[in-house]
């Protein structure tokens, strides 16, 4: 707290060996962390609801991204990603400065940095704020030693057990804690953890979190890249969750196209806005501090994003489940005539290297014999796993995309839930699609529909003499469009906080 203000920190972890810059291609663009990170105002602000906060923001690079250490040491951070546990223990330690009543934490992270702030909401929640936290000097060891210690007690309270009896972690608790500042919003994108903490740290939505959003990579089949998604069984559960949401949506592309920094990274951009308006609905106040009078030609995230700078062309649709998804027309930055040149062109591209001479595709769905559903999707309530609109949008729009069997081995599943993902419910969604054009829209519904029926024609071997066995296009074509992109908000019935 700040005088009589409290504090709102923003933190965002990239992911392994990335930083402001991207990764290892000098040519890329600039992370989806660190365009969030950038697009993040500071200082007084006051929110929707009228709240006034001290906004802080910190950006924390990937592990292996230091300049000052050797290919070698590059290597085994990203192969062993030992020091995550390190960020861990870093980022906590800051939130855990936070010493006002009504302080809060935002925390972002992408890839390991996902799994970085999610294990942080973790020892938050079960281990509120060491008291300790608060020194300044790297020469006292106190925070050290009581973050081994809490640890210990961490691990006891994973399993359930004590670790000296009630007395002695009650004492605990009293002598080396406080209050942990609200973890008012967890952001992942495409969480991955490639690291043996002995199922230590707890990653998932707990009790303590407001607000939760993950991003996945439906295009993804490395098996280095296994994804930490949440699966809830939600069964028949129709309670609201007060004051409480969480959303995970499925986007078209790699992991890579979810954290954002390729050459040509217009898929990037649907992940970055949906995680942009889903904080922005919640309260968290955007503000680019603009190129600093060109000394750095950074592209402003919040207009390539449709936020800021663009005509009212917003788009609303509603999942069957009653998760209102906006969207925003931002079809012509992909385009080669537009002021960015194929810098965000859409290109859907197959990773290649040594992660992926082992490949485990993805599983959005449960086995057809098991009713081929979404995993983790509620269907009684606004919650849970959603399929992007944004992906029926590339689909229909990037004929390159949609035909390329090899990152689609459940295109016909994704055929299955375009109407519940993608269900108009009032007047005000058909009268703004007007304006996206219903007749582009009515030919981009025929297109998917021929391009499905093509499938189930080319599904087998054909015979005929001369005729082909199966049509792909490359992953590598470079394709233009009119895209569309999105942000889901939960409706549950509870008032926003």
């Amino acid at each position: 707290m700040v005088g009589n203000i409290p504090v709102r920190l923003v933190i965002c972890v990239d992911g392994t060996w990335f930083n402001p810059d991207g990764g290892n291609d000098k040519k890329g663009n600039i992370t989806n962390i660190y365009r969030f990170y950038a697009s993040v105002g500071r200082g007084e602000i006051k929110d929707a609801s009228g709240s006034r906060f001290i906004q802080k923001k910190m950006y924390v690079a990937g592990i292996g991204s230091e300049d000052n250490i050797s290919a070698l040491e590059k290597l085994y951070a990203g192969a062993f990603g030992l020091k995550c546990f390190e960020q861990i223990k870093n980022v906590y330690r800051e939130c855990c400065r936070l010493t006002g009543p009504n302080d809060e934490v935002w925390l972002y992270g992408f890839s390991r940095g996902a799994y970085v702030v999610r294990a942080v909401a973790g020892l938050l929640h079960y281990l509120r704020a060491l008291v300790s936290a608060d020194t300044v000097s790297d020469a006292d060891k106190t925070f050290d030693k009581d973050y081994k210690e809490a640890l210990k007690v961490y691990e006891k309270l994973q399993k359930g057990s004590n670790l000296k009896g009630e007395g002695n972690v009650h004492l605990y608790f009293d002598a080396k804690t406080r209050l942990a500042p609200t973890i008012k919003f967890v952001g992942a994108f495409d969480t991955v953890k490639a690291v043996d903490d002995k199922s230590l740290y707890d990653i998932s939505f707990n009790d303590s979190i407001q607000h939760m959003r993950a991003a996945l990579a439906l295009n993804e089949n490395r098996k280095a890249m296994r994804v930490e998604g949440l699966w809830p069984s939600w069964g028949n559960h129709t309670r609201s969750l007060p004051r409480r949401t969480f959303v995970q949506a499925w986007f078209i592309g790699t992991h890579t196209d979810i954290g954002g920094s390729a050459q040509m990274d217009g898929l990037a951009l649907y992940p970055l806005q949906w995680m942009m308006l889903e904080s922005k609905a919640k309260g968290l106040i955007f503000k680019f501090e603009g190129d600093y009078g060109g000394r750095a030609l950074l592209d402003n995230p919040l207009q390539i994003v449709g936020i800021e700078g663009a005509k009212n062309n917003a788009l609303f649709c509603i999942t069957e489940n009653k998760v209102v998804v906006e969207m925003r027309n931002i079809g012509q930055i992909h385009e080669e005539g537009s002021l960015y040149g194929q810098r965000y062109a859409v290109k859907l591209r197959q990773a290649t290297g040594l992660l992926a001479n082992s490949r485990e595709a993805r599983v959005p769905f449960e086995e057809i014999l098991n009713g081929g559903e979404l995993k983790g999707y509620c269907k009684n309530s606004p919650r849970g796993t959603i399929i992007h609109p944004s992906v029926y949008m590339i689909i229909d729009k990037h004929l390159s995309v949609s035909l390329d069997r090899k990152l689609f081995p459940f295109y016909a599943q994704i055929e299955m839930w375009r109407d519940k993902m993608t269900t108009s419910k009032n007047a005000r969604t058909l009268s703004v699609r007007d304006k996206v054009s219903t007749v582009d829209f009515k030919i981009s519904r025929t297109i998917s529909k021929i391009v499905a029926i093509y499938r189930k024609l080319i599904a087998s071997p054909v015979t005929t003499a001369g005729a082909p066995a199966s049509l792909t296009s490359t992953t590598d074509t470079t394709t233009k469009g009119s895209n569309a992109i999105v942000t889901s908000t939960p409706v549950d019935g509870s008032p926003s906080p």
